[in-house]
C-alpha cells in the first residue's frame, strides 16, 4: 500500500531492499517498468492484493517449504517454535543433532532450496517459482517471453517530466539495487554486480537448476553463450551475464531462508 500511495505521486527511480525487502524492491521496480512500458499502473494495482494473499492460512508455509532431505529436521524445528514438542522430542533433537547438522550440510547449508514443492502442495509454486512468477506478471512480462532483467531497467523509457531532472547522461533509467553477502570473498557486494566482476564471477548451470526455475536457468545459459569471458568454463561453469542477470536473482541472492 505505500509503494502504491507514493507511485500515485511520483515516478520511481531509485529503489533499493536487502534480505526480504528485496523482494518489495524487485517488485515495486517492475511495476514502476511496467508503467514506463505501456502508461498501466496495473503492477501497483496487483502489488496491493499480495499482502493480503500472503497472510491467507497457510500461505507462507506454503512458499518456505523444506526440501526432501531436510523436511523431518524442518518438521522439528517447527514444532518447537510452535510450543508443540514435548521435552522427550528436544532430548532427541539434541541428541541427533549431529545427524540432524549433517543434513543441513549436504543440503548446501540451508533448510529450505526455495524450490522444494514438498508433499500434497503440487498446485503452490514455492518461494523462488513464485517470486520470478509475481514479478514477470508485475512488468506485464506474458508467459514464454523473457525474464525481467536488469538492463530492461535501465534503459526503460524515461518520462518527459523526469528527463530534466535525471539529465541525458543517466545510464539508469530505473536504478534497482540490492545487496547479498559472498561468504568466498568475506564481503558483501551490491547488486546488479559491476561489469568489472564478470571477470570474478561465474555460475553453474546444474547448482542453479536447483535453486532456480528452469526457465531462469535457459535465459542465464542462453546470454552466458554469447559473452566473451570465459570465466571457469573449463570447470563446467559458465560467465555471469551481468547486465542481461534476471531481476529474481538478485532477490534470491539477498534472501537468506531460515538457517
Amino acid at each position: 500500500s505505500a509503494i502504491q500511495e507514493i507511485a500515485g505521486t511520483f515516478c520511481l527511480v531509485g529503489i533499493g531492499g536487502t534480505s526480504a525487502g528485496a523482494i518489495a524492491a524487485c517488485a515495486a521496480a517492475a511495476a514502476e517498468y511496467r508503467r514506463r512500458t505501456d502508461g498501466s499502473f496495473d503492477g501497483f494495482e496487483r502489488l496491493t492484493k499480495i499482502s493480503s494473499e500472503l497472510s491467507d492460512a497457510g500461505r507462507l508455509r506454503s512458499l518456505f517449504r523444506p526440501d526432501p532431505q531436510t523436511e523431518d529436521l524442518f518438521e522439528r524445528l517447527e514444532s518447537i517454535l510452535k510450543g508443540n514438542m514435548s521435552w522427550f522430542g528436544k532430548a532427541r533433537l539434541l541428541l541427533g543433532r549431529n545427524r540432524f547438522f549433517q543434513q543441513i550440510v549436504n543440503n548446501d547449508f540451508g533448510l529450505c532450496s526455495g524450490m522444494a514443492r514438498g508433499k500434497g502442495a503440487d498446485d503452490e509454486p514455492p518461494i523462488t517459482e513464485w517470486m520470478a512468477d509475481l514479478i514477470d506478471e508485475l512488468a506485464g512480462r506474458t508467459p514464454g517471453e523473457d525474464p525481467l532483467t536488469f538492463r530492461d531497467l535501465h534503459q526503460a523509457p524515461t518520462p518527459e517530466a523526469l528527463r530534466d531532472v535525471l539529465g541525458p547522461d543517466r545510464e539508469r533509467s530505473i536504478d534497482l539495487r540490492s545487496v547479498t553477502t559472498c561468504v568466498t570473498f568475506r564481503r558483501p557486494f551490491e547488486l546488479p554486480f559491476r561489469l568489472d566482476d564478470q571477470k570474478i564471477f561465474a555460475f553453474d548451470p546444474a547448482e542453479w537448476a536447483r535453486i532456480f526455475p528452469e526457465r531462469i536457468v535457459k535465459y542465464l545459459v542462453d546470454k552466458a553463450s554469447q559473452l566473451e569471458s570465459k570465466t571457469l568454463v573449463a570447470q563446467g561453469k559458465l560467465p555471469l551475464p551481468i547486465d542481461d542477470l534476471p531481476i529474481v536473482v538478485a532477490a534470491r541472492m539477498s534472501l537468506s531462508f531460515p538457517l
